[in-house]
């Protein structure tokens, strides 16, 4: 599959994410394995993500693959994985990667004790969890109710 096509697709659903979403900590396509050329696995990680059961944050998220992408490249996705933001591999890729609205490409690497083949990362960017969020919008909360 031409490469430019599938880096194409996934920008869109990038795009459609963020639109949703706001933040997204990790967004990369990583090759299925070395024996089978030109299959993914999309792992995504946002903070939208963090407050969902992992079922209900697959479904939302093949639910927006499948709407949105050509049927030949949704037929080379293998596996869709939803991590948290505090993932240890989510962790380390956004120390390793700062990517934001362009592409990374990746080739044999060893991130968080994971073998990458070949991936391409769509953003990578550290941002709160969900709970630091909740957080931090109820310490604000109680602050704006002392100052009152």
């Amino acid at each position: 599959m031409d490469n430019e096509i599938l880096v194409k697709g996934f920008r869109k659903i990038v795009r459609i994410l963020r639109r949703e979403q706001g933040e997204i900590a990790l967004f990369m396509l990583k090759s299925a394995d070395t024996d089978i050329a030109d299959y993914w696995n999309v792992i995504v990680s946002t903070p939208d993500y963090d407050s969902l059961t992992t079922k209900k944050a697959l479904k939302h998220l093949v639910s927006i693959l499948r709407s949105n992408l050509s049927k030949d490249v949704f037929r080379r996705i293998l596996r869709v994985t939803v991590l948290k933001t505090d993932d240890p591999f989510t962790r380390e890729i956004n120390r390793a990667f700062n990517v934001k609205n362009s592409e990374e490409y990746i080739h044999l690497s060893v991130v968080s004790g994971i073998y990458i083949e070949n991936a391409i990362i769509f953003e990578s960017v550290s941002v709160p969890s969900a709970g630091k969020i909740r957080h931090k919008k109820k310490h604000s909360q109680n602050k704006m109710a002392d100052v009152r």
